[in-house]
């Protein structure tokens, strides 16, 4: 469920009896029991204020007995009138020149129908019904009126009304007016835009019915309606690595989205991610009950997860609709947990292939590559702790250091809702902040250099997780590895092997030679770099042009082994 509409009384306390109504253009006509037509213009003000009616004309003697049915052949400008049995046509215009069609006399109900009706420029069926709630008491008694999908006749929408019970629903002026009709009451229904629809939806982890629903309308511009349809994309993949597992269905959706790698990066544990990591907590889900994830085969490690034990029904229970509104999802069908390593090494596969196309572009040539990136709205409430929004290659530390993707729809806040579903004083329409629609996303240039930094950095962290194996061919080849933070995260692993080579592909030879001979001498020993035998293969190693190396460290496996002879000789 959705909110479709948001639903107003616009005429209240009739003094005459309403038994029929037909809208076209900016006229209301309301067929009453003593046989009056009464004909109303409105007025669609700008903004959120609410349409006003004003009575501009009554034809007393409209018909001899009550009017029981009025409707619209706008092709043909006719008005269709069934009153005492007998249908009569009127010129639309001046609702005057009548025309009988006595063949029909005797007759109790007429319908008319040329066209495909559409709300909103959705395909929507619109049905009534009294409330089922016996317990209350006629003057509390509330009403409701039920919208439905055209085509699946699934229930999209429930809208409650407390004066008295709807009679007639229908659309006017070609979809763009629905009204409800009741015996002394007119209600208007007004479509909410699309956003604020598709966010209800997006609320409810819905979103497949989300782009069906931006996919059928018809009153948005194709270009907000390619916008509307990437962004509810993004989201789903969000969705899909955060809360189905789904990482390869994820991961292809970005790929196909053209999206910046920091956007997976962002999905990572904080250790693979650093400062491109989001709290888990903060997920569009808006879930409640946060617990520390698990280190091993868990939940996603350094990141936060909603608590197991929901009491509440899931989202999608119609229970918990109210007033014709979602109720906010506190806590919604437990998401799958996200199991670090599964992702992880769905992330590694990412990277990789991301890493070759990387590698293919630098052999074209290629400075900048264009990527779409997630831009986070100026008025989103998380934007104070996210100031910086956009991946820019110019940083010192390239896109590693870019700017942190936005979280849209994330935050612990749900969307502040103003006003009601039901009927009530105010004269202007309720207002949904827009909260998980509100970023943009953006195509923008970013250096090769900078975001293969931002892949093999990542990488060589994923392989740490789960693959340490991989992590010699990554570095004994040209990467774009940074270098503190790889020297950082292998000292602290304890990879020295891996460590040489890094140092060694960066032309760093010192950096190397120092650790070598400083592993060489430690007690006890913990690796394979014991001794002066690896010192002295990686001496031979060197380029001719770093002879002066050579010397300066050739010195210590020298004296180690000029001693060790010395010693055998006294020994002997």
């Amino acid at each position: 469920m959705r909110n479709a509409f948001t639903v107003r009384a616009v005429l209240k306390q009739l003094p005459v009896r309403v038994e029929s109504a037909a809208a076209y253009g900016d006229r209301l006509l309301l067929g009453t029991a003593n046989g009056a037509l009464l004909v109303y213009q409105v007025a669609e003000p700008a903004g959120d204020k609410l349409p006003t009616l004003l009575l501009v004309d009554t034809k007393k003697s409209f018909a001899r007995k009550a009017i029981e049915y009025l409707g619209v052949v706008k092709e043909a400008g006719v008005l269709v009138c069934l009153a005492d049995n007998l249908v009569t046509l009127y010129d639309l215009h001046t609702l005057s020149n009548a025309t009988p069609l006595n063949n029909t006399k005797g007759a109790h109900i007429v319908a008319t129908h040329t066209a495909v009706d559409r709300v909103d420029g959705i395909p929507t069926l619109v049905s009534k019904h009294p409330s089922t709630n016996n317990s209350a008491s006629p003057e509390t008694s509330r009403f409701n009126v039920e919208v439905r999908n055209i085509a699946t006749q699934a229930l999209v929408q429930s809208l409650f009304l407390s004066e008295e019970q709807p009679l007639h629903v229908f659309n006017g002026s070609g979809g763009k007016q629905v009204w409800a009709i009741g015996l002394h009451t007119v209600w208007r229904l007004i479509p909410m835009p699309i956003e604020q629809q598709v966010e209800d939806v997006l609320a409810a982890g819905q979103y497949d019915e989300a782009l069906s629903l931006v996919s059928q309308s018809d009153n948005i511009l194709e270009s907000e309606k390619e916008e509307l349809t990437v962004k509810i994309r993004w989201l789903r993949a969000r969705w899909l690595f955060r809360e189905q597992a789904k990482y390869e269905d994820a991961l292809a959706e970005f790929t196909d989205l053209g999206a910046t790698p920091t956007e997976v990066i962002a999905l990572c544990p904080e250790r693979v991610a650093g400062d491109l990591a989001e709290d888990i907590s903060d997920i569009e889900a808006d879930h409640d009950g946060d617990s520390d994830a698990e280190q091993d085969g868990g939940r996603l490690a350094g990141s936060k997860t909603e608590s197991s034990d929901s009491t509440e029904p899931p989202a999608g229970d119609d229970n918990s609709k109210q007033s014709g509104h979602l109720k906010p999802a506190r806590k919604k069908a437990k998401p799958k947990q996200v199991l670090w390593k599964d992702a992880l090494y769905a992330v590694m596969r990412y990277l990789t292939e991301h890493r070759r196309w990387l590698q293919r572009a630098m052999a074209d040539s290629k400075r900048e590559i264009d990527y779409v990136v997630r831009v986070l709205d100026d008025d989103n409430d998380d934007d104070e702790n996210n100031s910086d929004d956009r991946d820019d290659g110019d940083s010192n530390k390239g896109a590693e250091n870019s700017r942190t993707p936005s979280r849209s729809g994330s935050g612990r806040t749900q969307s502040k809702r103003q006003g009601s579903q039901s009927d009530d004083d105010g004269d202007s329409l309720p207002h949904v902040r827009l909260q998980r629609l509100a970023f943009s996303l953006e195509t923008m240039k970013i250096s090769v250099a900078a975001m293969a930094r931002v892949v093999d950095t990542t990488l060589l962290k994923v392989y740490l997780e789960c693959s340490p194996g991989l992590l010699g061919p990554l570095l004994r080849v040209k990467n774009y590895c940074d270098v503190e933070q790889s020297e950082g995260l292998l000292t602290e692993h304890k990879r020295y092997m891996e460590l040489v080579d890094l140092y060694h592909g960066k032309g760093l030879y010192r950096n190397a030679l120092q650790l070598l001979q400083t592993q060489g001498m430690a007690e006890p020993q913990q690796n394979g770099l014991r001794g002066t035998f690896p010192i002295v293969r990686y001496l031979l190693r060197l380029p001719s042009a770093q002879y002066e190396l050579v010397l300066e460290y050739a010195r210590w496996p020298l004296q180690v082994g000029l001693e060790r002879e010395q010693a055998e000789r006294t020994a002997s």
